[in-house]
């Protein structure tokens, strides 16, 4: 199983006992704890996962070894990654919109390389799970 902590890493751990095979640091030091979401397993086994660094990172999930990050521009906001049907990551993110504001902008992602797929901006409140 995979667990993204508010150490600002997450972590693979061997669900019958326990026993954590890699952790990965999504944050650097110093830098606020990453945000509560759950890190979303896609085909393949790889991890994607959100810092409160605007970043989304790809994890190949049997080794913790980095694959490939996506800057969002702005806050990833609390909610977790969600495949969709068509395999795309779709992430939120709470992103600058000149002067004192910001829009939500929802992210999906190609799952291969992070290269976007199609955005959407201009949303008022955001909020994605998985079902």
């Amino acid at each position: 199983m995979y667990v993204q902590s508010d150490d600002g890493r997450v972590y693979a751990v061997i669900g019958a006992t326990g026993q954590e095979l890699w952790e990965y640091r999504i944050s650097t030091a110093g830098a606020s704890p990453s945000w509560h979401s759950s890190p979303a397993v896609g085909e393949g086994g790889t991890v994607y996962v959100e810092s409160s660094e605007e970043v989304v990172h790809a994890l190949n999930g049997a080794t913790g070894q980095l694959v490939w990050t996506f800057p969002t521009g702005g806050l990833c906001v609390d909610g977790s990654p969600v495949i969709g049907a068509d395999g795309s990551i779709c992430v939120p993110a709470n992103v600058p919109a000149g002067g004192p504001s910001s829009e939500m902008r929802l992210y999906a992602l190609d799952p291969a390389n992070g290269r976007i797929r199609w955005q959407a901006g201009g949303l008022r409140t955001l909020v994605i799970e998985a079902l």
